[in-house]
C-alpha cells in the first residue's frame, strides 16, 4: 500500500512551490488571484488547480505605441532617440 500525497497544499507548501513568500501567497488569496478553499480559519490549495494557474498562457501583452514627452506634454512620435533630442531642441 502506497501512500498517496494530500491534494491540497497549505500555504507555506504553496509559497515553498511557486519561490514566494508567505505574505505574498495571502496577498494573492486576498485579491482573489489564486485558486484557494477556506476550510475553517485555514486556506488549502488543490494541488491541480494551482499547477494549472501558473502555468504560462501563451498570452502576450500589447505593444505601447511609443511616446514622446516634451515639456511635460505627450505627443505622438516614431519613438527614436533621435526624435526626442530633436523635440528638445537638440541638433
Amino acid at each position: 500500500m502506497s501512500v498517496l500525497p494530500d491534494p491540497y497544499l497549505t500555504v507555506p507548501e504553496v509559497a515553498v512551490w511557486l519561490g514566494l513568500t508567505e505574505k505574498a501567497v495571502r496577498g494573492l488569496v486576498q485579491r482573489d488571484a489564486i485558486p484557494h478553499r477556506k476550510v475553517g480559519k485555514g486556506l488549502r490549495f488543490d494541488r491541480a488547480e494551482v499547477e494549472a494557474w501558473s502555468r504560462p498562457t501563451g498570452v502576450r501583452p500589447k505593444a505601447v505605441p511609443a511616446v514622446n514627452v516634451v515639456r511635460g506634454r505627450r505627443k505622438a512620435g516614431d519613438g527614436s532617440l533621435t526624435a526626442e533630442l530633436k523635440a528638445l531642441g537638440y541638433r
